[in-house]
């Protein structure tokens, strides 16, 4: 279940926007030349009890 809550979360978070230009650094409302991947390409989520990146800002949303 904690895997699921945190998909729903990434796909909230990106729901606005949700195509980018590869390296997540531009982020588009629709899918263009410059931004054609979708936020859920390349990306592969799971849940632990340790923070390997705890400086990181998985979940800020994007500007």
């Amino acid at each position: 279940m904690e895997r699921a809550a945190t998909e729903h979360r990434w796909s909230a978070l990106h729901e606005d926007k949700p195509w980018h230009n590869g390296d997540f650094t531009a982020w588009a409302e629709k899918r263009s030349d410059a931004t054609p991947y979708h936020f859920k390409d390349g990306v592969t989520l799971y849940v632990s009890d340790r923070d390997d990146n705890p400086d990181d800002d998985f979940l800020t949303p994007v500007a």
